[in-house]
């Protein structure tokens, strides 16, 4: 009975050692769910999951990281980026997949652990997704549109025209045909007034369009700025919107909507940053204080407000971190729109997003405490996935 016992426990210390087990020891932990931080807590993983969080010492890892004056968050998420190397931005010669896979190393490098690209060059972005999920380069966690549905796959052969729905589909179809995480459309276009933002498609083509793609089993997500477009393709069942409302104040019926549906947004306020400089400083102008406003309404609302740069370079979207918090959000709830509110974005909260057990160890671990200064999110002492440290 004792031999058999002592037997039993070999196998199991066996199984253990030869798993991959890691302690962060004695640290001040930020889960990422918006609850108050937790401090002398040892976070012990395995097999790069989360196995358990608790106060007292974990003896018997092999590998054990000390975390005494730290602080473990999860690891923050951008659902809105354009990596560079694909040809969009002007790049030659592209695509430049070395670019690309030097991009994605440098999010991970800033802390940022899974990534959604709103729009880039298929072949370019399919090839580095399928690279990241084989184990083959330093990357965060990549998810895609690739090409968007946007105006040409609505328009017809004459000018301003609306093709008819079979060749729509047909063109959808293809889209779908290539797995996007997500398919991102855009329906708007510039009016001629500064901040004048009309529809490109008939709004029944619009509709008709998300419901077809939803039907297919595929979760979408669009380039939107102006609520009475928003509206059209909410009330159809868009899954997310790659941007807030920004030409004017959303009306509270349309917050309750979006809170009621469960519709997540990007926030994409340090773009304005950008267009200060880059197109349309004059037109866009205006609409930063909308911007800013009604993502902190929303916020307060319930609303799934997520992290989203629209931007190639992992600094800025440390930069729309702090500007989220210069709404006047707390930055606790910051952290949650940079962690657990992307997982859900990307409908994923259930395998990654927050520092919780059972959830996949994708972690970054601070000197300094972001809630006292969410520029301490730049403090990094260390990042992991799927509980590796990443070099």
């Amino acid at each position: 009975m004792i031999r058999t016992l002592l037997l039993a426990l070999s196998i199991l210390t066996s199984a253990a050692v030869s798993a991959q087990d890691m302690v962060i020891a004695d640290v001040t932990v930020i889960d990422g769910t918006g609850r108050p931080a937790k401090p002398h807590q040892w976070v012990h993983v395995i097999d790069g999951r989360i196995k358990r969080i608790i106060g007292v010492p974990v003896a018997g890892a092999p590998d054990t990281v000390d975390g005494a004056g730290k602080f473990l968050v999860p690891g923050l998420i951008d659902v809105h980026i354009h990596l560079r190397g694909g040809g969009g931005w002007g790049e030659k010669p592209a695509p430049d997949v070395e670019q690309g896979i030097a991009g994605l190393r440098d999010y991970i490098a800033h802390g940022i652990t899974a990534v959604f690209d709103a729009g880039n060059n298929p072949d370019f972005i399919y090839g580095l997704r399928a690279r990241e999920r084989a184990g083959d380069i330093v990357s965060p966690r990549l998810f895609t549109t690739a090409q968007m549905a946007g105006t040409s796959q609505f328009r017809g052969s004459e000018p301003d025209s609306t093709a008819d729905w079979i060749e729509i589909q047909g063109r959808l179809d293809r889209l779908i045909a290539l797995k996007p995480d997500l398919l991102k459309f855009s329906f708007e276009r510039f009016g001629k007034t500064p901040g004048e933002i009309v529809a490109a498609v008939p709004p029944e083509i619009m509709q008709r369009a998300v419901r077809y793609v939803r039907g297919k089993g595929v979760r979408t997500s669009i380039h939107i700025t102006d609520e009475r477009i928003a509206a059209i393709v909410v009330a159809a069942g868009m899954t997310t919107l790659a941007h807030p409302v920004v030409t004017a104040p959303i009306s509270d019926a349309f917050a309750s909507t979006l809170v009621k549906k469960k519709v997540a947004f990007a926030t994409t306020l340090s773009v304005f940053d950008d267009l200060k400089t880059m197109m349309w400083p004059d037109w866009t102008a205006p609409m930063r204080p909308f911007a800013m406003a009604n993502v902190r309404k929303l916020a307060e609302m319930g609303g799934i407000a997520v992290v989203g740069s629209d931007h190639w370079n992992p600094a800025m979207t440390h930069r729309e971190i702090e500007v989220i918090g210069e709404t006047g959000i707390a930055p606790l709830r910051v952290i949650r729109i940079a962690s657990l509110n992307g997982a859900i974005f990307l409908n994923r909260e259930r395998e990654f997003g927050s520092v919780e057990a059972g959830k996949r160890a994708d972690m970054v671990l601070l000197d300094a405490d972001p809630l006292a200064d969410l520029a301490n999110l730049r403090r990094i002492a260390a990042v992991f996935k799927d509980g590796r440290r990443i070099e």
